[in-house]
């Protein structure tokens, strides 16, 4: 299989979250492995607006607060590493700066726990209905946008310049067939994390 990525702002579409436990696995491995600094991270979540999707937001702020975060040789085993430098580290703060100042609401808010180091916390901002700039966030950054409808969903996630990767959390087979053949990406994931192969 021959790869090329040439980095992205993929979005990961929630349709149906009914086993929230199965949902924030592949939302968290998607976002945060390897401190998202993978390009098939997902940098946008899109959640449906209701009362499941307000619970399934919960839980993910909940969940992922409790993400350990460190160096590399630290006991226990940390599941985020630091980013790659310390300019790196800046820009994903000046960035979760940004959004927020756009109108962005911080649902988790990334932190540097020490200044010298290149460790970060996740954060969640969510941003719906702001017009946000198309970048790839190279770091533990996860954006949320709330949706009306699965057509919107395939919508809201096709409104980016990358097409790298895109995934679909949902128990609807036939969801997955439309994304697939209206998505704008070269990845189209279902219920697992973008940052894997399709079998």
């Amino acid at each position: 299989m021959l790869a090329l990525e040439m980095g992205g702002n993929n979005a990961l579409i929630v349709a149906d979250a009914a086993d929230i436990d199965a949902a924030l696995h592949v939302i968290i491995q998607s976002a945060f492995i390897s401190a998202g600094q993978r390009c098939t991270c997902a940098r946008r979540l899109l959640v449906p607006r209701g009362e499941q999707g307000d619970a399934l937001l919960q839980r993910l702020v909940e969940a992922s607060a409790q993400i350990r975060a460190g160096k590399w040789d630290d006991q226990p085993a940390p599941f985020m590493g630091g980013v790659i430098s310390l300019d790196a580290a800046q820009n994903m703060l000046a960035a979760q700066q940004k959004l927020e100042g756009l109108g962005g609401k911080v649902l988790l808010r990334m932190r540097q726990p020490d200044p010298r180091s290149t460790v970060l916390t996740p954060g969640i901002v969510d941003v719906t209905g702001i017009e946000v700039p198309d970048e790839e966030y190279f770091g533990p950054l996860l954006t949320i946008i709330r949706y009306d409808g699965f057509p919107e969903a395939i919508r809201l996630a096709n409104q980016t310049r990358y097409g790298l990767a895109v995934g679909l959390i949902s128990s609807d087979a036939a969801q997955f067939d439309q994304l697939a053949d209206e998505a704008r990406a070269g990845i189209v994931n279902w219920n697992k994390p973008l940052t894997g192969r399709i079998e």
